[in-house]
């Protein structure tokens, strides 16, 4: 198989993990918002727990989110562009 044959799947690949990676954040972010608004009305105990659950939120799927989109973003320039990559891209880049 070609490099050019290999650059296709592999850049399919890798927007699917953006995809995934963009889909953890923000679906971690509505389910902070629910669990903030669930809890909020509640007790200290019920409001603690749900600040609990939110860090753990953060921790376990927010970050690994956050780093799967930016690698995947990474790779797909690379795939894309390969050493001639334009300047706003690494704008982009530096900006997120």
């Amino acid at each position: 198989m070609t490099s050019a044959g290999i650059k296709r799947p592999a850049f399919k690949t890798l927007l699917v993990l953006h995809f995934l990676g963009l889909a953890l954040v923000v679906g971690v972010r509505f389910a902070n918002f629910a669990i903030e608004r669930a809890t909020s009305a509640g007790s200290l105990q019920a409001l603690a727990a749900g600040r609990d659950l939110m860090g753990s939120l953060a921790l376990s799927l927010t970050a690994p989110g956050f780093w799967l989109t930016i690698l995947s973003g990474v790779g797909m320039i690379v795939i894309r562009y390969g050493k001639n990559v334009p300047g706003w891209i690494w704008v982009k880049v530096g900006l997120t």
